[in-house]
């Protein structure tokens, strides 16, 4: 249970700043910028991946498979550096932003079977089909109205 609070806290935290920026940087509209295809295939592995270990039912091997991708994505983030020079770089800042996006719409996917409310809301704000597919956020998609999502007692599954 341990993993799945972390992986949630993370995801949240994850889903939160990409939303702030967002909102207060783009009015609440999903820039447009440069898809990073690269993201496109690590995305689809990591499907392909879990695909696999939930047919073998290995839950710790569905949880570190997870985590490995949530780091990345926030570590894609943290790369984009938004606190700080980012902000200036109205490039940087529309191409991570866009491809974060992207990442926490596969997260929500990938993590639905662990984490049932938080990915549910995201899905919504989203609107993602629950395909087990690689997902697509388009540039110029508005965000409903959103708030903070969080850790929450009954968020996560077993």
């Amino acid at each position: 249970m341990n993993e799945n609070v972390w992986l949630v806290n993370e995801y949240c935290n994850l889903v939160n700043k990409t939303i702030y920026f967002i909102q207060n940087y783009f009015e609440g509209v999903i820039p447009a910028g440069h898809l990073d295809e690269d993201l496109y295939w690590k995305t689809k592995n990591v499907y392909q991946q879990e695909r696999a270990i939930l047919q073998s039912g290995s839950k710790e091997e569905l949880v570190a498979l997870l985590e490995e991708y949530l780091q990345f994505a926030n570590e894609y983030f943290e790369k984009g550096n938004l606190w700080g020079a980012g902000k200036e770089d109205r490039r940087v800042c529309r191409n991570t932003i866009l491809n974060s996006v992207q990442l926490i719409a596969n997260l929500t996917i990938l993590l639905s079977p662990i984490a049932e409310y938080p990915t549910a809301q995201v899905s919504r704000w989203l609107e993602l089909q629950p395909d087990w597919q690689v997902q697509r956020v388009h540039s110029g998609y508005e965000l409903p109205r959103t708030e903070t999502i969080g850790l929450e007692s009954g968020q996560i599954g077993a």
